[in-house]
């Protein structure tokens, strides 16, 4: 194998991995361009193996997606957690009772850490968002 095949092999290998390592690191919530840059300062494979050890990460959620907000139960629309009349349907809604002496499982992780705010919603502080 002459000196120019081989290194064609080297950067067709290089050029497949490095997308491989580009969606293990999305897959583990990681920055992509982050670890494809690595890749060029350290072996792709390497990168990989690291990857592969780390645990995934836990993104925050995004502010003002779901914190605070509630489905009314007359029209099932998303109305803050705090209303007490729904803006779509004008019903009042019932207030949200939590008994604090119970522990309370996250449906996301299932964790027993859930608490009970000074909004009386539930949060879980793994997931960092309310649990209903």
């Amino acid at each position: 194998m002459s000196h120019a095949e081989s290194l064609a092999m080297w950067i067709f290998l290089f050029l497949v991995c490095v997308p491989f390592v580009g969606l293990l690191a999305h897959k583990n919530n990681r920055s992509v361009i982050g670890w494809v840059l690595l890749c060029f300062v350290i072996s792709p494979l390497l990168c990989a193996i690291i990857l592969g050890l780390l645990p995934a990460v836990q993104r925050a959620p995004v502010p003002g997606s779901n914190l605070g907000v509630r489905k009314c139960p007359f029209c099932a629309e998303e109305v803050k957690a705090d209303a007490k009349i729904c803006r779509f349907c004008q019903r009042d809604l019932p207030e949200l009772v939590v008994n604090p002496e119970d522990p309370m499982y996250c449906p996301r992780c299932a964790k027993a850490d859930a608490y009970v705010d000074a909004y009386n919603r539930p949060f879980c502080p793994h997931c960092k968002d309310y649990t209903r």
